[in-house]
């Protein structure tokens, strides 16, 4: 059986206006040892996904669907429970250093509690390895630092050594290169490559980068709107994107000329009827502002949320 199966997730947040629906009927699996990335522009979903896996998503949020996670329903565990899930067997890299690590709290501190469950001695050994592996020259001084002695770059790197300190059965990652130059970002990817061929870690890393998932993950979602609207092999999407949103976002790099994608951002206030893309859609037709579609296995491993899809 699949490492994590997540089946018609759904969330959506009380606010004063009623319900916003932010993530809907999003479905996937990921077996052992697997490395996924989610792909998307930001404000799509892609973190509350994470984040509602993690069951850490704030008191309005209204969470549906099933998430099973080596055959335990993460959704029906005691808080107590899903504790020990987090952080040991599922570890988490939030995108946000200035929130997400303590200003009263060297590094050593943060490294230390997020392998409380580790003896000491493999504990240290640990930490040195991670720092070194993140290109810390000099570990054992930055761990008597506090956060704000460290740069930007320095602070995400140690949220990544963080969420892999207990070699977790899942790493969740998000935006774990935001902020970081080519050079970090691939040491980055470099560590991830080496911890997952080490242990058989399974990771899910969510991500606008498409050069990091494309060296990185062996499948690539793509999410548009709350939803995912491409699954497939990531050389294959990369290389032959196939949903209008796909080919609209590889369009609109640099190397492609950066050909905008037509009309404003979506918003989820006003979300359209049929298909979210439609409005911004290059082949958008009448029973698109009508009729939303389905995810469809087009080919083998390869689904698309388009009925218009020329294979």
């Amino acid at each position: 059986m699949s490492l994590l199966v997540v089946h018609g997730l759904q969330v959506s947040f009380r606010v004063s206006s009623g319900l916003l629906r932010i993530v809907q009927e999003v479905s996937f699996q990921i077996e052992r040892g697997e490395s996924v990335g989610i792909l998307g522009e930001s404000g799509c979903g892609k973190s509350v996904v994470l984040l509602a896996l993690l069951r850490l998503l704030p008191r309005n949020a209204v969470v549906s669907g099933t998430v099973l996670f080596d055959r335990r329903d993460l959704f029906t565990l005691s808080e107590q429970e899903m504790n020990t899930v987090r952080g040991f067997w599922i570890g988490f890299v939030p995108q946000s250093p200035g929130t997400s690590l303590n200003p009263l709290m060297k590094i050593r501190t943060h490294l230390w509690e997020s392998g409380r469950t580790l003896l000491p001695k493999l504990k240290q050994e640990r930490v040195r390895t991670f720092l070194e592996r993140l290109g810390f020259s000099y570990p054992d001084q930055v761990l008597f630092l506090y956060p704000h002695q460290l740069s930007g770059g320095m602070q995400q790197r140690i949220l990544v050594a963080m969420g892999s300190m207990t070699v977790p059965l899942l790493v969740l990652a998000d935006e774990p290169t935001k902020g970081l130059d080519a050079a970090l970002r691939m040491r980055i990817v470099e560590t991830f490559q080496t911890m997952m061929t080490a242990t058989k870690s399974a990771l899910l890393i969510v991500s606008h980068d498409y050069l990091v998932l494309r060296k990185l993950v062996r499948r690539v979602m793509v999410m548009y709107a709350g939803e995912i609207v491409e699954i497939g092999e990531s050389e294959l999407v990369f290389s032959r994107p196939l949903h209008p949103y796909t080919i609209a976002l590889f369009r609109s790099l640099p190397e492609n000329g950066m050909i905008p994608i037509p009309g404003g951002s979506f918003s989820f206030t006003h979300r359209p009827l049929g298909c979210a893309f439609h409005p911004r859609c290059f082949q958008s037709r009448p029973d698109c502002a009508v009729v939303h579609p389905e995810l469809l296995e087009i080919v083998a491993n390869r689904w698309v949320r388009c009925p218009y899809v020329v294979v």
